[in-house]
């Protein structure tokens, strides 16, 4: 049945019309968030970058705050998650996600009024409903909007700045206008308390504000003009120079260095430049090895530290994280320098990435989480549909009356300096996010732009052919395997990630299947015997667990993680001290600070009779030191020591020292390894 001519014209109403694409929106959103919690592995057990924000989180709720030197990353995300834990208490996932689908609903209805300011009174409902479709219904947006990230925020405050420039410039009255520049600059420093990449977009929208009220004349009414036009721009700037100047006087007083921008900056911008940068993701290597969930910062300091003993840096006494991301920064702008034909080939590369539908891995692969979610399945909307109609719009401008012609433009300016700014780093998809509602505003438009308004007497319509070109040349840009970005194979990462999270929830069959998917995905892959170690050891084959560690070891020469593990089953489950104490040497002599596999060597030497080589086993690896806040393990094995040489009162005082520390229960566990191992 058709609607009633009542039905399509409520339809035109912009009021119903957005408020019908808000209800579709949150449907689908609750809707996914349900599943999620319900089914998803990863919903209460964070990883990799969403550790990192929790752990910050949990440090500002503890007292810690951003440690006592300058800001490593931007605070407003973990400050946002902190006030959330502090409400929700262990429920903070689940809320966390609400708020911000909440958010992804606002998202849509501000898409909506955007791209029905750019299209105009006719065709701007017709432009609204494209453009909320394109997000209301888009999977990528809403798995991230489910993600304990800062991305979708920041997209959120970047397209709602954007939104409010365009109001601004629409509005009446020097005093509305002035009230929408403000608002604009309030979003603006949200969005670069959350992430600095808008810092490039600053500049551009001011001098929109500085611009569009001056006529350049010498009358007047120009001067006046270009008067309202300063302080509009001044209003602007207001609020994102008190978010710099917080943080200057915040890393001045706590880290005695007063530094604007976070200090992961240079190395993120030398990981990104560098030769043999591919352009999709940050090649991490020692996730398993991080306790933050995100190993970045350590791998900063770390090189900074080889480039001084090398003589390639100067350690300072004073501005050392300055110093770091002023190594990296120079670092990456000599990459750049001394191979200009590579770098540009490179950033060539990026800028075809981002307009791929294929959503690139940088924290988690879509295509996977798709296939697990019955509701992401059925949704059809991807990047790829957004970038076609955008193009429309670009076409469609010389044809666009003057007044609404500027807006269109601002935002093209502000989709193309994101996407410059996105490109020098990284060509992922949850970074290239802020490009998509502004996108989909300028797609709706461009759709809209179709419409005929009045009947064309033209047999060929030259507007139609060129949008039939530009609809081609996004469709290539999108849909094209530029360089092998849409057939290759990343199912294995998410399935091994999925792995982990199932054994820290204690679905260890889980944990087995998603082993066992990763194989299937990429057989031989390096890390699936670790876990499946991992799976057989909470399952309580323990023979099974012992012999996927032998192959981890084995396969991963470097790693310590593996041998220490292998050991571990071999002296706790299987009764077999000899080849434990082997398995923890390798562990050892893979990573000679790697304390506890010294402790629990320690404590099999003993088993064996062998104290003098137990003693040796812990010598560098005690603090200077012992005090309750030592670990209970450590502890354990000098009170095995002590006993085993007879030494009773210096055995008394370190239990008692484990009994301070964690009461009744850690003293008992203690005792408990203390028999295990025959005392």
């Amino acid at each position: 049945m058709l609607p009633s001519p009542a039905r399509l014209q409520e339809l035109r109403n912009p009021r119903t019309a957005a408020l019908i694409w808000v209800a579709i929106a949150l449907l689908v959103r609750l809707a996914y968030l349900w599943e999620a919690s319900q089914s998803s592995v990863l919903f209460w057990h964070p990883s990799l970058d969403e550790r990192e924000m929790q752990i910050a989180a949990e440090g500002l709720l503890s007292g810690r705050g951003f440690g006592p030197e300058p800001l490593f990353k931007a605070p407003l995300y973990p400050l946002f998650l902190s006030g959330v834990i502090a409400v929700a208490g262990d429920a903070w996932p689940f809320w966390t996600r609400l708020l911000q689908h909440l958010g992804g609903t606002a998202l849509v209805a501000l898409t909506f009024d955007l791209s029905r300011r750019l299209a105009g009174p006719r065709r701007g409902v017709a432009a609204g409903h494209v453009a909320a479709g394109l997000l209301a219904l888009n999977g990528p947006l809403i798995r991230l909007e489910g993600s304990l990230l800062l991305d979708f925020p920041f997209t959120l405050m970047v397209t709602a700045t954007v939104w409010a420039v365009v109001r601004e410039r629409t509005a009446r009255g020097a005093s509305t206008r002035l009230q929408w520049a403000l608002a604009a600059g309030a979003l603006a420093a949200l969005a670069w308390l959350l992430r600095p990449t808008i810092t490039v977009l600053l500049p551009v929208l001011t001098a929109s504000l500085l611009l569009a009220r001056g006529n350049g004349t010498r009358s007047s009414m120009g001067r006046a003009k270009r008067g309202q036009g300063l302080r509009l721009a001044l209003a602007f700037s207001l609020a994102p120079a008190l978010a710099f100047g917080a943080v200057f006087v915040r890393n001045q007083m706590v880290g005695r260095e007063g530094m604007i921008l976070p200090w992961q900056g240079g190395y993120n911008l030398y990981e990104a430049n560098r030769l043999g940068a591919n352009g999709r993701y940050l090649l991490q290597t020692r996730f398993a090895n991080s306790e933050t969930g995100n190993p970045t910062r350590a791998l900063a300091e770390q090189g900074f530290r080889e480039a001084v003993a090398r003589g390639e840096a100067v350690a300072a006494s004073q501005g050392t994280f300055a110093a770091i991301n002023s190594y990296w920064t120079g670092k990456a702008l000599r990459e750049i320098r001394e191979a200009p034909s590579r770098w540009g080939a490179l950033m060539l590369r990026k800028l075809v990435y981002l307009a791929s539908d294929r959503e690139i891995y940088n924290v988690e692969v879509y295509e996977v989480q798709r296939s697990l979610s019955p509701i992401l399945s059925r949704l059809p909307v991807t990047f790829g549909w957004v970038l076609p109609l955008a193009l429309l719009s670009l076409f469609a401008l010389p044809r666009t009356p003057k007044r609404r012609r500027g807006s269109a433009a601002l935002v093209w300016c502000a989709a193309g300096t994101l996407a410059l700014a996105i490109a020098l780093y990284y060509a992922s998809g949850r970074l290239r996010m802020p490009l998509l509602p502004l996108l989909a505003a300028l797609g709706g438009a461009g759709a809209a732009s179709l419409l005929p308004l009045r009947a064309s007497r033209r047999s060929v319509d030259p507007q139609r052919v060129v949008a039939a070109i530009a609809v081609s040349l996004g469709l290539v840009a999108a849909l094209g395997d530029w360089w092998g970005v849409r057939s290759e194979s990343l199912a294995h990462v998410e399935y091994a990630r999925l792995s982990r999270a199932a054994y820290a929830a204690d679905r260890f069959d889980l944990a087995l299947s998603y082993a066992d998917r990763a194989e299937a995905a990429s057989p031989g892959y390096p890390t699936l015997p670790a876990l499946r170690g991992q799976a057989f050891f909470g399952m309580q084959q323990y023979p099974a667990a012992a012999k996927a560690f032998r192959e981890a070891t084995a396969a991963i020469p470097n790693d310590p993680v593996a041998p220490y593990n292998l050991g571990s089953i071999l002296h706790l489950q299987l009764g077999q001290p000899q080849p434990a104490l082997a398995a923890y040497r390798e562990a050892l002599r893979r990573d000679s600070s790697y304390h506890r596999a010294a402790w629990s060597a320690a404590m099999v030497a003993v088993q064996l009779g062998r104290t003098t080589e137990a003693a040796q086993l812990l010598q560098g690896h005690l603090p200077t030191k012992l005090d309750e806040r030592t670990p209970r393990p450590l502890l354990t094995s000098l009170a095995a020591l002590h006993l085993a040489r007879q030494e009773d009162r210096q055995a008394r005082d370190v239990l008692d020292l484990v009994r301070k520390g964690g009461g009744p229960d850690a003293l008992a566990a203690a005792q408990s390894d203390l028999r295990s191992v025959g005392l």
